[in-house]
């Protein structure tokens, strides 16, 4: 018996949307049992654009595409096909074996200018669109101009020919044309880290992945999908979600769990004040005290470094050296001024609740804390209790600050709202005590009143440095 002859084709709907047009569509190919290979929607300003890839049955083919243009007619939408060869499709579908990559643009608008200068990069660098995505709500035409802000993120398959200089351009262009940009691996196929680490695991960009936070933790770690015995994974210990996901995934690489104190099995601890690693290539140990970074985050920063260091065979020395005379990033806990014995710490880069716990958790002293911004779906709960230890006075520094109200009005005795940077210094400089901290640590995005995280650290500086 004569094997069946298939067809591959591509269909296109257009117009305005309405309940159940999907749902027409899909029930005609279902009538002749074709097999959908590919299926994507999109619905701009009420007008949707349904593409369906489907392989049929060359004795169908003709039925379907009758019955979708008379179903088309009464549902008052254009539609039309494209036949697709076996070649064209296998192209396609050796797509799927290039790295993807998610570059987000963000600003307080975004037009055509900045978008135009962002997509002539992709294409240089030879990289392919395959969706566009507006992650910010849509915004009324009288919207006033203090509290718009943009969010768009592009879905790019392939490898950028030179990855320096595609950044630089688009650092370049983020300067020049007033946004920001992130710009990571999402997923990979043909990456293999030697060394992969994981510091921890906690909520943050879930509007990235519909807000699941297993979605999250899958793209974390695929960094680990490639490795194998001969290759290293450091991790720390005690975070609940890596134990748990090592405990379900069963990593081939070697494993290098750290911790804060000595536990069995820990290839990096603090005992007895001194830092100590122990690998293969023999025992790194250090005072302590001699850590160039303070805070909780920084000590599990220095055991991560110094255990891929002491991995790949560096000198002891030059390992003690380094982590002794490491001068921080700035906006993460960057130490400003001391003015009337108040010191002000600016960590504008605490774009997350995590982020400004360890913050909080590094302090000594009674705190001023500077918060707000653009919220990610942020879990305040998790520095609720530091906050009631540690912070006698919060400032909610933002566009919009009634989530912040409703979790900290009556927890904290005094709160004060400020819709820019010097207002709220000014106001921290007049609820700070000597012997307080003033923290900037804002748990948000920055877009809504500034540029970028890094301009809001900067003008956090230079309003400290005119009290």
């Amino acid at each position: 018996m004569k094997p069946l002859s298939t067809e591959l084709i591509l269909i296109r709907v257009t117009g305005e949307d309405r309940p159940g047009l999907t749902a027409s569509v899909t029930e005609i190919l279902a009538k002749y049992d074709a097999t959908i290979l590919d299926i994507g929607q999109a619905d701009i300003h009420n007008t949707l654009s349904l593409g369906i890839l489907c392989k049929t049955e060359e004795q169908h083919s003709g039925f379907i595409m009758k019955e979708l243009l008379f179903k088309a007619s009464s549902l008052g939408v254009t539609i039309r096909f494209y036949p697709i060869t076996a070649k064209e499709y296998e192209d396609w579908v050796s797509m799927q074996g290039k790295n993807r990559y998610i570059l987000t643009l963000l600003g307080r608008k975004l037009s055509a200018r900045q978008i135009s200068a962002v997509t002539r990069i992709l294409a240089e660098q030879g990289m392919n669109i395959d969706a566009i995505k507006r992650l910010t709500g849509r915004i009324p035409l009288d919207e006033c101009d203090t509290k718009t802000r943009a969010c768009i993120e592009f879905s790019v398959r392939g490898t950028p020919k030179d990855r320096i200089g595609m950044q630089e351009e688009l650092m370049r262009l983020a300067s020049e044309l007033e946004m920001d940009f992130s710009f990571q691996l999402d997923n990979m196929y043909d990456f293999k880290a030697d060394i992969a680490i994981i510091l921890n695991i906690t909520p943050d960009h879930l509007d990235r992945y519909n807000y699941e936070m297993q979605n999250y933790v899958d793209a974390k770690f695929r960094i680990l999908q490639n490795q194998t015995k001969d290759d290293a994974f450091i991790f720390w210990n005690d975070d609940p979600i890596i134990a748990r996901e090592i405990a379900k995934r069963h990593p081939e690489a070697t494993l290098y769990p750290f911790a804060e104190t000595h536990e069995n099995g820990m290839k990096g601890y603090t005992e007895n004040n001194q830092v100590v690693i122990e690998t293969a290539n023999g025992t790194f140990t250090m005072e302590q005290d001699l850590l160039a970074l303070t805070g909780t985050h920084n000590l599990y920063n220095s055991l991560a470094s110094g255990i891929a260091s002491k991995i790949v065979d560096i000198h002891d020395e030059k390992i003690r050296a380094s982590l002794s005379d490491f001068t921080g990033v700035e906006h993460r806990l960057e130490k400003v001024l001391r003015v009337r014995g108040v010191d002000y710490i600016n960590d504008s880069k605490a774009t997350n609740v995590n982020s400004c716990w360890y913050a909080l958790q590094s302090m000594t002293t009674p705190v001023v804390l500077i918060l707000g911004g653009t919220d990610k779906g942020n879990d305040y709960s998790e520095i609720e209790e530091l906050v009631s230890k540690k912070v006698h006075s919060l400032i909610f520094m933002g566009v919009d600050n009634t989530k912040l109200h409703a979790f900290f009005d009556g927890k904290v005795a005094n709160i004060e709202d400020a819709r820019s940077m010097e207002e709220a210094v000014a106001k921290a400089y007049k609820m700070a005590h000597k012997g307080d901290t003033v923290l900037l640590s804002p748990c948000c995005a920055s877009f809504d009143l500034f540029k970028s995280y890094e301009d809001r650290g900067d003008q956090f500086k230079a309003c400290v440095r005119n009290l």
